[in-house]
């Protein structure tokens, strides 16, 4: 099922399901005075209402239609979200998937927002293997090393501009083996435009937010997935199959 929603309606109907801020979306509401927000909830409202998305009772009460209630509680209340840019007709809108509880939803647009609900626990997975660009095709050697931040940017750089012998002295010290570091700069070097996805993972009991930014890059040899959160001076590159990648990724909070 898919759903358009103006980004006002979709987050008022997010802050009628209780909400005080959406994962991804910025505050309609920011800078307007107490009269300026009224009028513009009542003007929101009345479009909602005409398009049967919203009721409002005798006693004042508002309800979300059925179908869009699920959506709009997965989006306001999400275990997880993750964001990427995604191309749309030559131009770069940002894409959302939130998820909860198995479910997700995935948003894209700017003002006009765009919604499919997925509430199939497979399919949400293999949304999200497509999302991370993971692969069966993994080489027989799996990789999970946790490497400087600093070191690891730079020798990606230097593995995307060619310059192979810079980029493997640097991993010397770290025993990956020759034909593991063959696989990862030659990944670099033919995909140089690595897939960056913002993760995002809100705790169940304390609402507190854990970060982490995610690159990837599909080759013949695997899918190169790296994560950094903020403020750490580490970063884990990995490379494993794509069900037990997925894991390790959705995890990530963890780490």
């Amino acid at each position: 099922m898919q759903i358009v929603l103006h980004k006002e309606e979709l987050y008022f109907l997010c802050m009628i399901a209780g909400a005080e801020s959406v994962l991804g979306m910025e505050d309609v509401t920011a800078g307007l005075n107490e009269k300026e927000l009224r009028s513009k909830w009542r003007r929101v409202a009345a479009k909602l209402e005409q398009k049967g998305s919203l009721t409002r009772t005798d006693h004042g009460e508002w309800y979300i239609d059925e179908k869009l209630a699920e959506a709009i509680a997965i989006i306001s209340w999400p275990d997880q979200v993750y964001a990427s840019l995604v191309e749309n007709e030559d131009a770069m809108t940002l894409s959302f998937i939130h998820v909860k509880s198995g479910f997700c939803t995935q948003m894209q647009g700017e003002d006009t927002l765009f919604i499919q609900v997925n509430k199939d626990p497979k399919d949400v997975r293999t949304l999200l293997e497509q999302q991370f660009m993971l692969s069966e095709e993994t080489a027989a050697a799996e990789v999970e090393l946790v490497l400087p931040a600093e070191l690891l940017s730079e020798v990606l750089t230097l593995a995307a501009a060619g310059a192979r012998k810079s980029a493997a002295i640097l991993l010397e010290p770290y025993d990956l083996g020759g034909e593991t570091v063959g696989d990862l700069l030659d990944a670099y070097y033919e995909n140089p435009d690595a897939k960056v996805i913002g993760g995002y993972h809100l705790a169940e009991h304390s609402g507190s937010l854990c970060e982490a930014l995610f690159t990837c890059v599909r080759s013949s040899s695997g899918t190169w997935v790296t994560v950094m959160k903020p403020d750490r001076a580490n970063m884990l590159l990995m490379r494993k199959a794509a069900e037990t990648a997925l894991t390790d990724i959705i995890d990530f909070y963890k780490m």
